[in-house]
């Protein structure tokens, strides 16, 4: 598989899991072309360009991806693996990195499907600790279905949407 990622695909990243206990929540999951990451909480996608698809998803480390250094007039990431690494080239040259094994959640059903009840958008630089993914300068839109389910993030300008899981503030 052979795929360029630019700084804000790179993102996605921030939302894998930082945790060791499920090592595939620590990936982004190359699938369907898109770049996939979350950790149980928090569920970040953006569609990307693959130049040689892998028949399988493909599960790279998001700490390497975040790694990634774009150099002057260079601002992406060239990746191609094989069977069990990533060679990712950035503007500082080749890093060598063993792919994550295992089966990226499915996720596509725990997007709801009914109609919002409220949609409310907030500056970037007052949730930039939350949402990373969405990176500087940005606003990001949430999407609530009711008090249980996952609240929808979409950030228009740059093209990413996710899932937020819903938890119980104390007041």
């Amino acid at each position: 598989m052979q795929l360029t990622l630019t700084k804000e695909q790179r993102q996605v990243a921030h939302a894998a899991s930082t945790e060791d206990c499920r090592p595939v929540l620590q990936s982004v999951c190359i699938r369907n072309g898109k770049a996939l990451a979350g950790n149980g909480y928090v569920l970040a996608e953006m569609p990307i360009l693959i130049t040689d698809p892998a028949d399988t998803d493909v599960l790279l480390s998001a700490r390497d991806l975040l790694r990634s250094k774009d150099g002057k007039g260079t601002k992406s990431t060239f990746v191609t693996t094989d069977q069990e690494t990533a060679h990712i080239i950035d503007a500082e040259g080749t890093r060598i990195s063993p792919l994550i094994q295992g089966t990226f959640p499915t996720y596509e059903a725990i997007y709801p499907t009914a109609e919002p009840v409220l949609e409310i958008a907030f500056s970037v630089d007052v949730l930039q600790t939350v949402l990373k993914v969405a990176g500087k300068d940005n606003y990001v839109k949430f999407t609530f279905y009711n008090k249980s389910s996952a609240v929808k993030f979409v950030v228009p300008n740059v093209d990413i949407q996710g899932l937020a899981m819903p938890f119980m503030a104390k007041d």
